[in-house]
């Protein structure tokens, strides 16, 4: 009499089945960095519905062992499910050597697997801020100048130049495959420059693609030369007075650094001069004077929530222009004044500038530019 075998338990293994990313479209995260959010949606004939019950835990990376078996996902459908780089034991996961495979765990201990699936890429870094000592985010024209001088206030109207400093251990890549890209105050940058920060080329050369190469400033895992160098790039108008945070993008991750992070710089809404005319008058005053500036408001009274200096000294401003764009004022005497030219001079230059002394939550000077300068001649 024949025997009859018993069907074999069912063993797990792998399932056949497609993981598609959703997000991040570039299935790229910044490495190191807690909270980054991968979306996935599975298909296949052999996937199960997703479900809380039947999913044990989700791999994100082949060799950390601080992004294997993670649990701290949500199944938003049957076929959609989200999960969030660790906090713990450490934040995120390691820069990648390569691809990462993406591996669904289910409590049956069927796997779907998704090979070569993430990328871990080195976040932006800058240098820290020290206070009295360094700032890591300045205006370009003030990055020399003694601490205390250098300035960290960016007008919302945009049209300057802003030097940000690399973290010691990180090196900004002007090459196109990097898509280098900044945002200050919720408006991207425009003119976008790398310079050397004094490591294998002479500090403040400008970095190419014709001088930079991968060793040169120690991208993908290599050691380089030019780590801690630094980029400037220009504000454009319509930045957020209430946005004070530097997003800067590379190799298709983004960091965004909060004011403290940036040494606290400040977006604030002013005017900035961009044109005078006449450009000279008497130094004994009475020149009638159009002083032009982005980020008027005509609502403003002249003369007493606006003003105007030349030399320090307040000029007599009657009114706005039509358009709201400018300001007309009367020179004041500033010859052999201290304010002024100062005792004893009767010829030069003078710096102009526009205050609004009632600004909130502080008074507000307009900073001094190429166009905001008046002169009185010595014919003599």
């Amino acid at each position: 009499m024949g025997s009859t075998l018993a069907p074999l338990e069912a063993q797990a293994g792998p399932i056949t089945g497609t993981i598609t990313i959703t997000a991040p479209t570039n299935a790229k995260l910044p490495a190191d960095t807690a909270k980054g959010v991968i979306n996935l949606t599975v298909s296949g004939a052999a996937v199960p519905a997703l479900s809380e019950d039947n999913v044990k835990d989700i791999t994100l990376h082949d060799v950390d062992t601080n992004c294997q078996d993670l649990t701290n996902y949500v199944v938003t459908s049957a076929t959609t499910i989200s999960i969030k780089t660790p906090t713990l034991p450490s934040a995120g996961c390691d820069v990648s050597s390569g691809p990462e495979s993406i591996v669904i765990e289910f409590t049956n201990l069927d796997t779907l697997t998704k090979v070569d699936a993430l990328t871990f890429v080195a976040p932006p870094a800058i240098k820290a801020p020290d206070p009295g000592v360094f700032m890591p985010v300045v205006t370009e024209y003030s990055a020399d100048l003694p601490i205390a001088q250098r300035k960290k206030r960016f007008l919302s109207t945009g049209g300057q130049t802003v030097r940000v400093y690399a973290d010691p251990a990180f090196a900004f890549d002007p090459r196109t495959a990097a898509a280098l890209k900044v945002n200050l105050g919720g408006k991207d940058g425009t003119e976008v420059k790398v310079f050397a920060g004094g490591g294998g080329l002479t500090a403040g050369t400008q970095l190419t693609s014709a001088n930079v190469t991968d060793t040169v400033i120690g991208a993908s895992g290599t050691t380089g030369t030019e780590l801690g160098n630094y980029l400037t790039f220009k504000t454009t108008t319509g930045m957020s007075v209430d946005n004070d945070n530097l997003v800067i993008t590379q190799n298709g991750v983004s960091k965004t650094f909060l004011a403290a992070a940036t040494g606290t710089i400040d977006v604030v809404a002013g005017p900035y001069i961009t044109a005078i005319s006449p450009t000279f008058g008497k130094p004994n005053g009475g020149t009638t004077v159009t002083v032009t500036a982005s980020g008027l408001d005509k609502t403003l009274t002249a003369g007493t929530d606006v003003k105007v200096f030349f030399c320090g000294k307040e000029a007599t401003a009657t009114a706005h222009n039509t358009g709201g764009t400018a300001l007309v004022v009367t020179t004041p005497d500033v010859s052999n004044l201290s304010p002024g030219l100062g005792v004893g001079t009767y010829a030069g230059t003078c710096p102009v500038t526009i205050t609004l002394p009632n600004a909130t939550p502080s008074p507000y000077t307009s900073p001094l530019n190429a166009f905001s300068m008046f002169n009185f001649p010595n014919e003599a």
